[in-house]
């Protein structure tokens, strides 16, 4: 699959996720990954706490992940296309439900976050 952010740092973030997680994670831990990179870069390797890892970068380098079924037990996919509308859909919905309230991040997840990179 072509990536769209192959070219600039989030790369880097992509690459080691990949590379020390080979048989993938389950989606609701990586949920809780992408919120809690959302809120903070603190428990991220030093080499990796540099990256622009903003809202749309996130989105991205999640819904490409899910795409690629990294996240053992995601949400079924439908065809590529509506599937990756639905994935960053899905995405941006988590930040905004975080933003709003309606969900929360698991209080000590960062703790075994590095565990990830």
């Amino acid at each position: 699959m072509q990536l769209r952010f192959m070219d600039v740092p989030i790369s880097k973030v992509y690459r080691r996720l990949r590379s020390k997680n080979p048989a993938g994670i389950p989606y609701e831990e990586a949920v809780q990954l992408f919120l809690a990179m959302f809120c903070t870069l603190d428990f991220l390797p030093n080499e990796l706490r540099n990256c622009v890892l903003g809202r749309s970068e996130l989105v991205e380098l999640f819904s490409t992940l899910e795409l690629e079924k990294f996240m053992v037990d995601s949400p079924p996919s439908l065809n590529d296309e509506t599937h990756r509308r639905e994935c960053r859909s899905r995405w941006n919905e988590l930040i905004d439900n975080l933003l709003t309230g309606k969900i929360q991040r698991q209080p000590n997840f960062t703790i075994i976050a590095p565990n990830y990179f």
